[in-house]
């Protein structure tokens, strides 16, 4: 059975074409989400990047450039992959990135809140960085 998503999204005062090719390029990853990538470096031609995270080594396959803001990735960690769907969408003259989460079976309502909480954190992040 499925679990509900939870999206959590953040308006941004910048063009979509802006905010997506910033989201796109995986070495601003540890920029914008630093409660979660601290360094990335490419390890394949397959837009797969090893991380460094808040928890140890994990690895990130993003989806290929897009003309639909799509920037989709899957996090490998512990030999299990998890989905992370991320999109960068027009709004007015300015766009909202919305980020879903997708809570694992098992997982508690305290983690799933604390995933959340980053998420907005890293969101805020991303804001700031892109409306300076």
């Amino acid at each position: 059975m499925a679990n509900d998503a939870i999206h959590v999204s953040i308006g941004i005062q910048r063009n979509v074409n802006d905010v997506y090719d910033f989201l796109s390029v995986p070495q601003n990853f540890p920029k914008w989400a630093p409660g979660f990538c601290l360094s990335i470096e490419e390890v394949s031609t397959d837009n797969t990047w090893k991380i460094q995270t808040t928890n140890g080594e994990a690895h990130v396959t993003f989806v290929e450039r897009n003309k639909l803001g799509v920037v989709d990735h899957f996090v490998t960690v512990n030999g299990g992959t998890i989905y992370v769907p991320l999109r960068v969408v027009a709004n007015q003259a300015g766009s909202v990135v919305i980020f879903t989460i997708l809570p694992q079976p098992g997982v508690s309502e305290a983690d799933i809140e604390n995933d959340r909480a980053a998420v907005e954190k890293d969101l805020q992040q991303l804001k700031s960085l892109l409306e300076k």
